[in-house]
């Protein structure tokens, strides 16, 4: 029963869930992604580099390069049930598409949709969203509002869903004190609570 720190954003969390349920192990399906996310990277990879004029060959090379070296390297954390590949997946989806898409407004309120998932699977992708950023205060005017509000409003979104789901939670712990308070003392629950406690 001891207090528990989980550092995790939920939302890898709902997802697995979400999947456990039409079935299947939970682990599994959480390597499952973290396999897929690691493929969705490396082709990221390549989609990145073709945007920047890297022939198809080369950026292909660089993408198998990318497989290769995190299977010899980092073989434990291949297929592991673990977020962050999942998260790095997701956020070089959001700069493929920033990139392909710029500047239209339309790409960029989808890359900053994109990335904010990112950061609610793991929060400690910061590079790529300040890569992103710091050349569009630069950059013609357009493509920044669109971004920013879109990155900024969605920031807010689930601090109020995190903020209600707390409140909710306080209340019921409340709710569920005061009625066990009346169950255990009765109608003169009120005045236990307001006179001091007995040495």
């Amino acid at each position: 029963d001891a207090p528990i720190t989980n550092n995790y954003p939920p939302l890898s969390f709902y997802l697995i869930g979400a999947l456990a349920k039409l079935g299947g192990d939970p682990i599994y399906i959480g390597r499952v992604l973290s396999s897929a996310a690691l493929l969705l990277v490396a082709v990221d990879i390549y989609l990145v580099l073709r945007v920047f004029a890297v022939d198809r060959p080369m950026a292909a090379a660089a993408a198998i390069a990318f497989l290769g070296f995190i299977s010899i390297g980092f073989p434990d954390y291949v297929a592991t049930n673990d977020p962050q590949w999942l998260a790095h997946g997701v956020m070089m989806t959001g700069l493929a598409i920033f990139l392909w898409g710029y500047p239209r407004r339309g790409a960029m309120a989808a890359a900053a949709c994109v990335m904010l998932a990112a950061g609610l699977i793991k929060h400690n992708l910061l590079p790529i969203p300040l890569a992103v950023f710091l050349p569009l205060l630069v950059a013609p005017f357009g493509p920044v509002p669109t971004f920013l509000a879109f990155a900024l409003g969605l920031c807010v979104l689930p601090l109020f869903g995190w903020t209600a789901e707390a409140t909710i939670k306080a209340h019921e712990l409340v709710l569920s004190r005061s009625w066990m308070g009346f169950t255990i003392h009765g109608r003169s629950f009120p005045w236990h609570l307001l006179r001091g406690a007995e040495v």
